[in-house]
């Protein structure tokens, strides 16, 4: 596994970056590492309440990538908007389609991911070649 990143700082000189940027390579064993990077990013953002929704969200857009992505590489970006007390997960796949909500039987084992995305996110969407889902957070300690 080769797993590169980098922090792109969008905050103020002295803040934490309010943006985790990571290129990952498509092997289905770097979703484990993408959820426990993602958990302490939270976390580091004073939003460890949120973990549990945040790295679900990872796991079913990082595991579509995987498995329907074009490229070798593939792109993650955590992002927390404090304007609108949001935290948005974008995968970017390298795949111009759009993904597609499946609704399998009950017998089936696969093609839940994006019903589960729906269910926890505020909002999700395609740009691009991205697969991006956005939901609100309180900061840990804040009102609420």
């Amino acid at each position: 596994m080769k797993p590169h990143g980098t922090f792109a700082r969008d905050s103020r000189p002295g803040e934490p970056p309010s943006r985790l940027h990571l290129s990952f390579v498509r092997e289905p064993e770097q979703v484990h590492r993408l959820r426990a990077i993602g958990a302490a990013q939270l976390r580091h953002w004073h939003l460890g309440r949120y973990v549990d929704t945040a790295t679900l969200l990872i796991s079913e857009l990082a595991t579509n990538a995987i498995q329907y992505g074009d490229s070798d590489d593939v792109e993650l970006c955590i992002s927390y908007l404090e304007d609108t007390a949001e935290v948005r997960v974008e995968v970017d796949d390298k795949t111009s389609g759009d993904p597609k909500v499946r609704h399998p039987g009950t017998d089936e084992e696969n093609g839940r991911g994006l019903i589960i995305v729906e269910a926890l996110a505020d909002r999700w969407g395609r740009n691009g070649t991205s697969t991006w889902c956005c939901f609100a957070v309180v900061l840990d300690g804040a009102a609420g």
